[in-house]
């Protein structure tokens, strides 16, 4: 069978990590440090690059490069924006760190958690939640 799908977004094989930033996350980013939520997911077969997009597989350097990926990006961007604006906002930053495979939630920052402990629950005002993962609080994007 045919089937259509909907892309808000295609990039080249020559697309850099920048481009594929701004294209994708930079307004997403913008909306939370406005108080909205977002996702950003990988999805896609094993070797197709959600690795490399999202920068998961590289080690924490002080400065920026070329070819830092989304999450590395992200954390920057973010704690670069509360560090210009903390004498305006009081803030309060954690993280969570998630791998869905196989329909299994992985808690990243709890490796040797039990399996099957992570649940995703829908609050009485239709809010999706992860119940089981840990939080880690931030001070600095190091």
């Amino acid at each position: 069978t045919r089937r259509a799908f909907a892309f808000d977004m295609v990039f080249d094989v020559g697309s850099t990590q920048e481009e594929v930033y701004e294209g994708c996350v930079s307004s997403l980013l913008d909306g939370c440090l406005q108080g909205y939520n977002a996702t950003i997911l990988a999805y896609g077969q094993t070797g197709s690059g959600k690795t490399h997009s999202m920068g998961t597989g590289q080690v924490w350097v002080a400065e920026a490069s070329e070819n830092e990926g989304i999450t590395p990006k992200v954390i920057r961007n973010s704690f670069d924006f509360l560090e210009k604006h903390r004498d305006e906002v009081d803030f309060q930053a954690s993280c969570c760190y998630i791998e869905i495979y196989n329909e299994e939630i992985r808690d990243l920052l709890q490796p040797g958690a039990q399996k099957g402990q992570i649940a995703v629950r829908e609050r009485s005002d239709g809010v999706i939640q992860l119940v089981g993962i840990h939080a880690e609080t931030c001070n600095s994007a190091a």
